[in-house]
């Protein structure tokens, strides 16, 4: 049988970022199985933000990169926890380096 939805993956550096935005008490909707969609859908102190994971060097796809040309100021590209925590305004749990 054929998946509804493609069989996106997700990139390596998801799951730790998701493990850091949910410990932060941020609830977050993965989407990365979804064809043309960004990867994460996140909701934090009363804000909605649409976050793309991309590991290092890696750029957008044309479609994603649409997205980002209609939908500026909510979308946003992370390739860490640190990054993520920083786009939601949670700074202050950031790891230390």
């Amino acid at each position: 049988m054929t998946p509804r939805w493609g069989t996106g993956k997700s990139d390596a550096n998801q799951a730790e970022i998701v493990a850091a935005l949910r410990k932060v008490g941020a609830f977050v909707t993965i989407l990365s199985t979804h064809p043309k969609l960004l990867d994460l859908l996140v909701y934090y102190q009363r804000r909605l933000y649409w976050l793309e994971v991309k590991m290092p060097g890696e750029s957008l796809t044309y479609a994603e990169a649409m997205i980002f040309d209609q939908a500026l100021g909510c979308v946003f590209i992370v390739h860490s926890e640190d990054e993520a925590l920083d786009v939601i305004g949670a700074e202050e749990y950031q790891t230390e380096g």
